[in-house]
C-alpha cells in the first residue's frame, strides 16, 4: 500500500520566515555588530566635534571612490563590461568635488568664504554628477567607450563646477545661514532622487550582465543614495540630526558600492571583473562543442633530438566523427600514427613541424594519404607544446569542383568547336563572348567583336523586328525565339542567318545575359530556292507528259471505236471494246494525276469510282445491277495504281458480262437482294488489300481462275504476281470474290 502522506504542519510554514531571518542575522552578525559600533562611534564624534565627524565620513567616501577608480583603471584591459570602467572614472571626478565639499565645510577654515553655503553647493554639484553618471553607465555595458574622451569630459565638468562656484559665482545658492536649505537645494534633492530611480530601472533591465550579489549590493547603494537625498531636504542646519542621518545613509551607500566593486571584486574577481571572461570561456566551449568542423587539441610527441615523431589527441569535438570517421572517445589519448597509419611521411607531420617551429598558423587544402580524402585544414599553436586543428572534409566539394571544371571544359570545347555561331551578349545588346564559327561567319576577329553592339552587323530592316522579340524574352513572355535575319559581314556582303535566342537568368530568375545560336543559311536558302524552282519545272513537265499520254491513249481509244463500228463480227467488236476499256483504265490514271496535280500518288477512291463508272457505261446493263466502290483515304503510286486498275477492269468486266443472267437478276429481285459488283481497297499496317466481288452465279464447277486460259484472267494473274507482287485468294461460295494482298 502507498505510504500515507501527512498534511503539512501549518506551524512549520509560519515558523520558516522567522527561521530564515534568524539564520540571515546570525550569518551577518559580525557585520551588524560592526555597523552598530561604527554608528555609535560616529554619533559620539558628531556630538563632540561635528567638523571632525564630517571630515571623517567624507574622507571614507573619497577613499572608496578613488579605490574604485584605481581598480577600474588596472582592470581596463580585461573588462569587456564598460559599466565599471565608466563608473570608475565618474567616481574619481566625483571624489574631487567631494574633496572640495569637505574642505569648504564649516570649521575647516580652508576657504575664506567657506562654510555651509559653499560646502552645500559642492554637495549638490557632486550628487548631480554621481546620479547622472549612474544613469548613463548602463549604456556602456555592451558598447565601446573611449577612455581618454570620457576622462576629458569629466575633467571639463569638474572644471565647470569649480569655476561656476569659486570664480564666476553663478551657481545657485543652496544654503543660507540662519534660514537653512534653499528651494533650489530641496528641488535638486528630489530631482537627484528621480534620476537615481531611473538608474535603478536601467540597472535592473541589464541584470543579466551582473553577478547576483553585485547587483544586490548596487541596488542597495542606489536606494541608500536616494535616502540620503530625501533626508537632507529636512536639514535646517549643518549640525542637526537630519545632517547626521543623511551622512550615515551616505556612508553606508558607499559601503555597498565598496562591497559590490572592491570587496567582491578582490575576493571573487571572476564574479565581477572577469565575469565576462568566464562567460567568454563558456561561449568558446559551446562553440567548440557545436562547431560543424572537426576541432582537435593535439600534443606533439618528439624524440630525444626534438624531432616530431607523432601527435597525441587531447581533445576532440563531436563533429570530428563526421569528418574523420572516428568519435572523440576513439581519438582522445591515442596517437595519429596509430589511428591513421601511412608508410611514408604524412604531410600532417610536416605542417605541424612548420607551425611549431615558426609559430605561424597554417591554412589550406590537404590530401591525407591515410584516408584518401581532402580536407580544408587550419593548424595553429594555442600555447607551448600544443597544436590546434580545425578540419573540414571537402572531398565531396572537391569532387564536385572537378566535375564542374570538367563540365566547363566540355562546354568550352563545344563552344569553341561548334559549327554554328554562338554569341553571348549583355543586357545592353553588346557582344561579350563569341566562338570561332561566328567570327568566321561575320569576318570579324574576336577582339573587334568584343563589346560590339549586335545592331552594328544586323541589317537595318531586321533590327526592330528582333528588338520586339528580345523585349518579350526579357519580360518573361517567352522562353526563346527563332528568327531568320540578315547580317552584314565586315566585307559588306549580306548573309542570311537563322538565330535562336534565349536568356540566361541568375538568382531569383533575374536575366543576366543573352545566348544566341546562329546558323548561316544563305547557301541553304539558295539551294532551297533552286530546288523549289526545279520542282515547279518538274511538275510542269510531268503535267505535260501525263497530258500527252492521256491524249495519245484517247486517240488510240477513238481509233478502236472507229474500227469497231465497221466490224461485222461480234467477237471482233467485243475484243475491241475490251481493248478500249483497258486503254481507258490506263488513260484514266494519267487524267486523275493531271487533274489533281498529285504526280507521286493516285487517289484510288476517285480513280476506281470513275473507272467503274466508265466500264458500266460501256455496257447496256439492267438498272437492277449496282456497283459499290470503297477506297476512301487510300492512294497508290503509279507503279501499283496501273496494274490495280487493269485488274479491276478485267474482273468487273467479267462480272458484268457473266455473273448476272436474266434468271439470276429476276431471282435477286424477288429476294430483294440487289445484284452487286463491288470493289474494296483498304490499307492496314502497311499492307494493302484489294477485293473485287459479285453476288452473281459464280464460276462453273471445276473452273480454276488461277490456271484459266482466257486472256482476261491470264492478264489478272500476271499483273497480280509480277506487278503488284500480291497474294491471290479466290472465294466462290457465294458469287465470286478475288482478294489481292500486297505491300507498298
Amino acid at each position: 500500500m502507498p505510504e500515507r502522506v501527512s498534511p503539512p504542519d501549518e506551524s512549520v510554514s509560519i515558523k520558516m520566515p522567522f527561521a530564515y531571518a534568524g539564520s540571515l542575522i546570525w550569518r551577518n552578525l559580525e557585520k551588524i555588530l560592526a555597523a552598530v559600533l561604527v554608528i555609535t562611534v560616529l554619533y559620539f564624534m558628531y556630538l563632540a566635534n561635528y567638523p571632525f565627524f564630517h571630515t571623517t565620513v567624507e574622507g571614507i567616501v573619497i577613499i572608496i571612490a578613488s579605490a574604485i577608480f584605481l581598480l577600474a583603471w588596472k582592470s581596463r584591459q580585461v573588462l569587456k563590461n564598460n559599466y565599471f570602467l565608466f563608473l570608475g572614472i565618474a567616481f574619481l571626478f566625483f571624489a574631487i568635488i567631494t574633496f572640495l565639499h569637505t574642505l569648504a565645510a564649516p570649521g575647516t577654515g580652508i576657504f575664506q568664504n567657506g562654510g555651509a553655503p559653499l560646502s552645500s553647493q559642492f554637495w549638490i554639484a557632486g550628487q548631480f554628477m554621481l546620479a547622472l553618471s549612474l544613469l548613463v553607465a548602463p549604456f556602456f555595458i555592451r558598447r565601446n567607450m573611449w577612455f581618454i574622451t570620457t576622462v576629458a569630459a569629466f575633467a571639463l565638468i569638474d572644471l565647470g563646477i569649480i569655476a561656476s562656484i569659486l570664480f564666476l559665482n553663478i551657481f545657485p545658492a543652496t544654503f543660507i545661514n540662519g534660514v537653512g536649505s534653499t528651494l533650489f537645494k530641496n528641488v535638486s534633492e528630489y530631482v537627484i532622487s528621480l534620476v537615481m530611480i531611473g538608474a535603478i530601472v536601467l540597472l535592473y533591465r541589464n541584470r543579466e550582465s551582473f553577478d547576483r550579489q553585485v547587483l544586490i549590493s548596487l541596488l542597495i547603494a542606489f536606494i541608500l543614495t536616494i535616502a540620503t537625498e530625501l533626508t537632507l531636504t529636512f536639514m535646517a542646519s549643518s549640525t542637526d540630526v537630519f545632517s547626521f542621518t543623511g551622512h550615515m545613509f551616505r556612508l553606508f551607500s558607499f559601503y555597498f558600492f565598496f562591497t559590490a566593486i572592491i570587496e567582491v571584486g578582490l575576493q571573487r574577481p571572476y564574479d565581477l571583473l572577469y565575469r565576462e571572461l568566464r562567460e567568454s570561456e563558456e561561449q568558446y566551449r559551446s562553440l567548440f562543442e557545436n562547431l560543424t568542423s572537426g576541432a582537435l587539441l593535439i600534443e606533439p610527441i618528439t624524440d630525444g633530438e626534438g624531432r616530431l615523431v607523432d601527435l597525441r589527441y587531447l581533445m576532440a569535438n563531436p563533429s570530428v566523427e563526421k569528418h574523420l570517421g572516428k568519435t572523440p572517445v576513439e581519438l582522445v589519448g591515442r596517437c595519429y600514427s596509430e589511428l591513421f597509419p601511412y608508410p611514408g611521411r604524412d604531410p600532417v607531420f610536416s605542417i605541424s613541424e612548420q607551425v611549431l617551429s615558426s609559430g605561424e598558423p597554417f591554412k589550406g587544402e590537404l590530401l591525407l594519404p591515410a584516408t584518401g580524402r581532402y580536407f580544408d585544414m587550419a593548424v595553429y599553436r594555442p600555447g607551448p607544446g600544443r597544436l590546434a586543428l580545425i578540419i573540414t572534409d571537402i572531398t565531396a566539394r572537391k569532387q564536385a569542383g572537378e566535375a564542374l571544371r570538367e563540365s566547363e571544359e566540355r562546354f568550352r570545347r563545344v563552344f569553341e568547336r561548334s559549327p554554328f555561331g554562338i554569341a553571348i551578349g549583355d543586357l545592353d545588346g553588346r557582344v561579350i563572348g563569341s566562338n570561332p564559327a561566328l567570327e568566321s561567319m561575320l569576318g570579324y576577329p574576336k577582339e573587334e567583336l568584343l563589346n560590339m553592339n549586335f545592331a552594328r552587323f544586323t541589317d537595318n530592316d531586321d533590327v526592330e523586328k528582333e528588338r520586339i522579340l528580345v523585349v518579350e524574352l526579357l519580360e518573361g513572355k517567352r522562353d526563346s525565339y527563332e528568327i531568320d535575319k540578315h547580317y552584314v559581314r565586315k566585307d559588306g556582303r549580306i548573309i542570311l542567318v537563322r538565330l535562336v535566342g534565349t536568356v540566361i537568368s541568375g538568382p531569383g530568375g533575374k536575366p543576366m545575359m543573352g545566348l544566341a545560336i546562329i546558323e548561316d543559311v544563305t547557301e541553304q536558302r539558295q539551294a532551297g530556292e533552286a530546288l523549289r524552282q526545279a520542282l515547279v519545272e518538274k511538275e510542269i513537265l510531268l503535267s505535260e507528259i501525263h497530258h500527252r499520254v492521256k491524249n495519245n491513249l484517247a486517240a488510240f481509244i477513238s481509233l478502236l471505236s472507229l474500227e469497231g463500228s465497221t466490224e461485222d463480227n461480234e467477237a471482233g467488236r467485243e475484243l475491241k471494246k475490251n481493248l478500249q476499256n483497258r486503254a481507258r483504265s490506263m488513260a484514266l490514271i494519267h487524267e486523275t494525276l493531271y487533274r489533281t496535280h498529285q504526280f507521286s500518288e493516285v487517289d484510288m477512291d476517285v480513280y476506281l469510282t470513275t473507272l467503274v463508272g466508265q466500264i458500266v457505261s460501256s455496257y447496256h446493263l439492267s438498272p437492277s445491277i449496282r456497283t459499290v466502290v470503297e477506297a476512301k483515304g487510300v492512294a497508290l503510286d503509279l507503279a501499283r495504281a496501273t496494274p490495280a486498275g487493269l485488274i479491276v477492269n478485267e474482273l468487273v468486266t467479267n462480272s458484268l458480262k457473266h455473273a448476272f443472267p436474266k434468271d439470276t437478276i429476276a431471282n435477286h429481285t424477288d429476294q430483294k437482294d440487289p445484284c452487286t459488283v463491288g470493289i474494296q481497297l483498304t490499307k492496314e499496317n502497311g499492307l494493302y488489300q484489294l477485293t473485287v466481288y459479285d453476288n452473281g452465279v459464280g464460276l462453273p464447277a471445276g473452273f480454276d481462275p488461277l490456271i484459266a486460259k482466257s486472256l482476261g484472267l491470264k492478264l489478272v494473274n500476271f499483273l497480280a504476281k509480277h506487278q503488284l507482287r500480291a497474294e491471290i485468294e479466290v472465294n466462290t461460295e457465294k458469287g465470286m470474290e478475288f482478294i489481292f494482298r500486297f505491300k507498298r
